[in-house]
């Protein structure tokens, strides 16, 4: 844009209000609804939740399912296609679909989210005595999970909410 002295100059801009993704977070296996739940949107795997550590909810693409389970998400860049959703009870889950355009509107998503198993145990040195406040943790390869957690002083430890795999 070029401006002169004493001249107006008219400048059209167009704007996009984004994509929008609207549907409901359910049990797997008794689609009963979770409210709560935690659902983002991003371009890669872990994006989404990648947009909640840095910005939390306030966050672009990130909101909150209500007490019957539903959620809307607005202002989506096109090319979003990871859907992330993070609950509390329940294992964090990663979907791919197809990639949103410039102002869709998708409806009706259905996210199945299934309940976190519990890993858990006492941690004991080679001389049998219990090792309180050591760090303790687990890897998937094939869940693409990690999960770490620390004893206590009597040298238990609990990780909740993993996924099903083999760490």
């Amino acid at each position: 844009v070029s401006v002169v002295s004493k001249e107006t100059t008219e400048i059209s801009v167009g704007m996009s209000h984004g994509a929008s993704l609207s549907g409901k977070v359910v049990a797997h296996g008794s689609l009963d609804p979770i409210q709560g739940a935690i659902i983002s949107m991003g371009n890669r795997k872990a994006s989404g939740f990648d947009a909640i550590m840095k910005n939390g909810l306030s966050g672009a693409n990130v909101t909150a399912s209500d007490k019957d389970g539903n959620f809307t998400l607005q202002g989506i860049k096109p090319g979003m296609e990871w859907l992330s959703v993070t609950a509390d009870g329940y294992s964090d889950t990663s979907i791919k679909g197809k990639p949103l355009e410039e102002d869709e509107v998708r409806n009706d998503v259905t996210i199945k989210v299934r309940q976190g198993a519990i890993i858990q145990g006492i941690v004991y040195d080679r001389h049998n005595q219990i090792l309180a406040q050591r760090m303790v943790g687990g890897f998937s390869a094939d869940s693409e999970d990690f999960w770490q957690t620390t004893t206590d002083e009597n040298g238990s430890y609990q990780a909740k909410n993993v996924k099903p795999g083999n760490y």
